[in-house]
């Protein structure tokens, strides 16, 4: 366990929606051990933002990406699907972040509001971050047609 305090720590912001709202992205500060660069960072972000928030929340945090007890419960799961989403990669150009999801990233079900919400928070999560001006979400390699309504 590593305290606010450690030099070998540096805050990061997730942010999550809010129990009640699924409007709302709102940022929770956390402390992560410190990276070599940004992408490293970036990519420590996302995989702490994939296992969602904290079980007790005072705000009432939540979190539009599927979790694993959703990924396990989405009725459209396949065979090969692994029990969670996990972060394949993430490439940083120009710029440009393309956050490469599994494909447990498609147990999100649809839904415009709840596709927002998901590249919101990946977007805001990332753009944090020095040099990340523009996010792309990926899933297992592909670009076009993630992530649709």
């Amino acid at each position: 366990m590593v305290g606010p305090t450690d030099a070998n720590t540096q805050q990061i912001k997730l942010y999550w929606t809010i129990s009640g709202t699924d409007t709302v992205v709102q940022p929770q500060t956390r402390q992560v051990l410190k990276a070599a660069n940004t992408r490293d960072l970036a990519a420590t972000a996302l995989d702490e933002l994939l296992w969602g928030p904290p079980e007790i929340s005072q705000v009432g945090f939540t979190t539009a990406i599927p979790t694993a007890d959703r990924v396990l419960a989405y009725p459209g799961r396949q065979a090969d699907w692994g029990p969670r989403i996990t972060l394949l990669g993430l490439t940083i150009e120009n710029g440009v972040a393309t956050a490469d999801f599994s494909k447990e990233l498609n147990a999100y079900g649809g839904g415009s509001l709840r596709v927002k919400l998901i590249s919101d928070q990946i977007r805001q999560t990332l753009e944090q971050f020095p040099g990340i001006s523009e996010v792309r979400i990926a899933i297992e390699g592909r670009t076009e047609d993630v992530l649709q309504p």
